[in-house]
């Protein structure tokens, strides 16, 4: 794996832009996660806040994770329903995530999508 090393003035915020981006996206995640961390249990939340950060693709690159073990993440399995679910998303029979989508969706798009998602549905072909 290239790593490229960059150096900044010490004690200087703005010069390390990259790393307080960074940490501002941790702490963001930690705020806005469905149970807010205590002081037991932060860690864990926190390493749940990673491998949300570590998985999302880079623009004109691969995600974080996918450079490191040369693969892709695992996909959600995710059924598009039709419009008569639309008032009612929710879980499949196989634990599938229910979304109302009036069209169909092709899978691995990266232009419509945010997360390498993989779409099932027996009505798109």
């Amino acid at each position: 794996m290239d790593v490229q090393w960059l150096f900044h003035a010490p004690y200087n915020p703005q010069a390390a832009g990259m790393i307080e981006r960074y940490n501002s996206l941790l702490k963001q995640g930690l705020r806005v996660s469905k149970h807010p961390p205590t002081m037991r249990d932060w860690a864990s939340r926190l390493w749940d806040v990673l491998r949300v950060l570590n998985e999302r693709p880079r623009k004109g690159g691969p995600a974080p994770v996918e450079a490191l073990l040369h693969r892709t993440a695992a996909p959600i399995q995710l059924q598009v329903t039709t419009s008569e679910t639309l008032l009612k998303p929710g879980y499949g029979r196989n634990g599938n995530i229910l979304l109302p989508a009036p069209t169909c969706l092709k899978a691995g798009e990266r232009q419509q999508w945010t997360w390498p998602w993989q779409v099932k549905s027996p009505h798109c072909r």
